[in-house]
């Protein structure tokens, strides 16, 4: 077995003990079968007792505390176990009189049997012995459904006991990461979550009661007052705003106007030297002077003025009516009376803000109480035990017990087998052999299928008493791994009595 390897996962990683699960393969006969399994071992379950059945030291790997304490506790083991001790003593008394029964029955039928062989039909033997095929092909589809179970469930069982250290390890880390990660999520929440809390209620507080009468005015529609009173002020400062842009364009288009007249003038008083210009030898100044003049000329055909209206007459109608509703004097005494509810609230908000404040600082002190007192209880969790524990009990010689294991079920499936072939070939052969003759008495005949069938009836009673023994062993110990720790994971709000397992 390789050594086991600690692999703290780490923030961008995150929990790794669920990665197998990625890789199964569904397949919807075996789930219904080991859900018909789960169903039967819950029916006969009960919860586990722990605090009388086991102790700190023992959870830690200490089994000396355990051989020393179990005979004060065997009767709380008996009455946990009771269930499945009584199913493992069933199977093992039924088997075990069955199969001392059949050996008597044998022994008796042997001593009275006649020493004469019929070999013809007697009335009804056709219809017996179609009967008694169809009920023995029932019992070998039975043995054969039986054996791959089994076959299929050693070899599950193989591998994932082959892979439980590994997924152990990662589950142990996992916990190491979940430690780390609920710690820092407690100091979160308990304490930088409450300290934005306490600003957001200090900004509350400070802000007097306008929040809540604001609450008030949209509760009831009061707040439609103050939508109207906005619009009256925004349509006076609306107002305003035209008329004061209004003048400055008249005074604008004065100075465009003035503008206007001087460049006339100045083309009217300058016109000769233009004309004197444009005749200059020098092709440069000839072509400015001629851009001058053509620009001076055209000075009549430029509207130099400005639209006074900026807005249309109906806008202008409608912001006159808007600022002289006077809305807030109609709303004067409903506004005033809010305004006296916020004073009143401000008062009392004030009154109470040192308590208030206290308060704060009182459940700020609980909270950082609280936190270190969970931080402390999540820090005293060692997952270094679990590793010891999983180093100890899966070191080097557990890949070995499994091989063995492997090796002893493929045994017990070829035991199986070898049972489910003689009674599969009898059946071949008591259906479609022949009748025995004189002539033709080789080995195709309805008597092999009986030797077979002899053969594998006696292989089975044989082994019947030591399988039902290993089977009623295998019970104990397969029930009461799902019981203490299968189902638990599985669905760990259904048993809260693991859940109060103290393993730390």
């Amino acid at each position: 077995m390789e050594k086991l390897v600690t692999n703290i996962p780490d923030d961008s990683n995150g929990y790794q003990c669920n990665n197998f699960l990625v890789e199964e393969q569904n397949d919807p006969l075996t789930v219904y079968f080991y859900s018909l399994v789960k169903k039967f071992i819950r029916l006969f379950s009960k919860p586990f007792p722990h605090q009388v059945l086991i102790s700190r030291k023992t959870l830690e790997g200490n089994w000396s505390d355990f051989k020393q304490s179990f005979p004060t506790t065997y009767r709380q083991w008996l009455d946990y176990e009771s269930w499945w001790i009584v199913l493992s003593t069933l199977i093992v008394i039924t088997t075990l009189l069955f199969s001392l029964l059949y050996i008597f029955y044998s022994a008796v039928r042997c001593c009275i049997a006649s020493s004469k062989i019929k070999t013809t039909d007697r009335r009804c033997d056709c219809c017996k012995r179609h009967l008694l095929n169809i009920f023995i092909a029932v019992f070998v589809l039975i043995d054969v459904f039986a054996v791959s179970s089994l076959l299929i469930s050693s070899q599950y069982a193989e591998y994932g006991a082959d892979e439980l250290p590994r997924r152990l390890s990662y589950c142990i880390d996992d916990l190491s990461f979940y430690k780390k990660e609920t710690d820092q999520k407690i100091r979160n929440t308990l304490v930088d979550d409450f300290q934005k809390l306490n600003e957001s209620l200090s900004s509350l507080i400070a802000s007097g009661g306008k929040p809540i009468v604001q609450r008030v005015k949209k509760i009831t529609g009061a707040h439609a007052m103050d939508s109207f009173l906005n619009i009256s002020i925004e349509a006076q400062e609306l107002l305003k705003r035209v008329a004061d842009d209004g003048d400055k364009l008249k005074t604008l288009n004065d100075e465009l106007f003035s503008l206007r007249n001087e460049l006339t003038k100045l083309y009217r008083t300058s016109i000769n030297e233009i004309y004197d210009c444009i005749h200059n030898d020098f092709e440069i100044i000839k072509r400015s002077c001629e851009e001058i003049g053509n620009e001076l000329t055209d000075i009549d055909n430029f509207t130099l003025h400005l639209q006074q209206d900026i807005l249309t007459s109906d806008m202008m109608n409608a912001l006159n009516m808007l600022a002289e509703s006077n809305i807030a004097e109609i709303f004067i005494e409903a506004i005033s009376d809010f305004k006296n509810g916020e004073v009143e609230l401000n008062k009392k908000i004030q009154e109470k803000e040192q308590a208030i404040q206290l308060s704060i600082k009182e459940i700020q002190h609980d909270l950082l109480r609280i936190a270190d007192t969970l931080s402390m209880q999540i820090r005293q969790i060692k997952p270094e035990l679990l590793h010891n524990v999983l180093q100890q009990y899966m070191g080097v010689n557990y890949h070995n017990t499994v091989q063995y294991t492997w090796y002893a079920s493929l045994t017990l499936c070829a035991i199986f087998s070898l049972k489910a072939f003689y009674f599969l070939f009898a059946l071949c052969y008591g259906c479609f052999g022949r009748r025995p003759n004189g002539y033709r008495n080789d080995c195709c005949i309805r008597s092999t299928g009986s030797k077979l069938f002899i053969c594998g009836i006696w292989l089975a009673i044989i082994l019947l008493p030591v399988i039902s023994a290993l089977t009623a062993f295998l019970l104990l110990i397969g029930v009461n791994a799902y019981s203490l720790g299968c189902w638990p994971l599985d669905d760990p709000f259904s048993r809260p009595d693991m859940l109060s397992v103290n393993f730390f």
